[in-house]
């Protein structure tokens, strides 16, 4: 059932997008915050949401929401950042081509997916702590 919920996975990082993107044009440009501090708030709501989104539907855990899941889910998706940002720049600044920003940011997001995702199913909604769900 792993490719169900990859997938399901992969429809929860749209969404979480969306929520990050549509939160940041709204502090942004209709509430007037400025771009760096509506990200915060945005990028908060998306991490939230992207949570509550995995842990109920992509990955099916029944178990109750902790701290320490949370905590586990941040950890991951920190991780996960970080290796998007060092593909992305190493891409721009090391390639024997010229690389494009976009094509860039799209070849590390395939990456940092797949780290995402091996972290959540392993770490964060694992059988192995607790989880009732499928993973």
């Amino acid at each position: 059932m792993r490719g169900g919920a990859f997938a399901r996975f992969l429809a929860v990082g749209a969404v979480s997008f969306a929520i990050d993107g549509g939160g940041l044009l709204i502090a942004h440009r209709l509430l007037g915050i400025d771009p760096f501090t509506a990200r915060i708030f945005s990028f908060s709501a998306a991490i939230v949401a992207g949570w509550l989104f995995n842990r109920s539907w992509a990955f099916k855990t029944t178990r109750p929401a902790s701290l320490g899941e949370f905590g586990r889910y941040l950890l991951v998706q920190g991780v996960g950042a970080a290796v998007n940002f060092v593909i992305y720049s190493a891409l721009l600044l090391f390639s024997p081509i010229r690389m494009d920003p976009i094509l860039a940011l799209l070849i590390a997001a395939v990456f940092a997916a797949l780290v995402n995702f091996s972290g959540a199913s392993r770490f964060v909604f694992s059988t192995h702590n607790g989880n009732n769900g499928q993973s």
